[in-house]
């Protein structure tokens, strides 16, 4: 997928979370004081070149309307091997994160509960590569450790079964090398 490509999509479903939030009207919050949420979200980044994302989500509301949470995100960046003539060629990289954050509960409107957040996080990369010519193996590795701050949002759909629901999200990351990520989580909510 072209960069122009994914970031028009990334609009539209921006666009859509805006308007989400627009028709909200004055129901109750979505999640209570003291509940835990836990979420597995899957998805593409872009702006790091365009890849796959898992990422795991855990976090409790501390008010009526602040949701504070720890995420744990994998980005695969990509690898190969090259076997030809004798010569062995190959290498990987991936890159982990780990971030802290709030998101602001915006009200509930029947299953539909829209929120929008920032957080602060690291994120960790490493590539490694080896080849072989004949007997000669040569093997590097190099990785690096930024500090991103991002801002995000997405919507609740709370499904008919208690506490379960979906969620889809955009967030963008801004730091060294600034990308965006738009994802859906599957969540469930417990306790209290």
């Amino acid at each position: 997928m072209r960069k122009k490509s994914f970031y028009w999509i990334a609009a539209v479903v921006l666009l859509i979370f805006a308007s989400s939030w627009a028709t909200c009207t004055s129901y109750g919050q979505d999640l209570e004081k003291g509940r835990v949420e836990a979420t597995a979200l899957a998805g593409l980044v872009s702006g790091i070149g365009t890849h796959g994302s898992l990422a795991g989500t855990v976090g409790t509301a501390v008010a009526d309307n602040v949701f504070a949470f720890g995420e744990f995100s994998y980005i695969p960046l990509g690898g190969g091997t090259i076997d030809a003539f004798g010569f062995r060629s190959g290498g990987s990289a991936k890159a982990y994160g780990l971030n802290f954050g709030a998101q602001y509960l915006f009200r509930k409107s029947g299953s539909v509960a829209p929120y929008a957040g920032a957080s602060l996080g690291l994120l960790h990369n490493s590539v490694n590569y080896s080849s072989m010519l004949g007997s000669t193996s040569t093997t590097l590795s190099t990785g690096g450790t930024d500090a991103y701050f991002s801002l995000g949002g997405g919507v609740r759909y709370y499904l008919r079964e208690e506490g379960w629901g979906f969620k889809p999200e955009l967030t963008l990351f801004a730091g060294p090398n600034t990308y965006i990520r738009l994802g859906v989580g599957i969540f469930y909510q417990f306790g209290r």
